[in-house]
């Protein structure tokens, strides 16, 4: 969801992000940011 949903405005992305990261959804958290980057490493580098 962060991966997607942040394509559009990627800073405000992680920075609420990182306003709900908890223990128990620290992990899914992570790899959404992680999906967010290659997304917008794709964007760049396909325009």
């Amino acid at each position: 969801m962060i991966g997607n949903a942040g394509v559009k405005d990627p800073d405000k992305m992680r920075k609420d992000a990182e306003s709900i990261r908890k223990d128990e959804i620290f992990g899914g958290i992570n790899k959404g940011l992680e999906f967010l980057e290659i997304y917008e490493n794709l964007i760049k580098n396909t325009k």
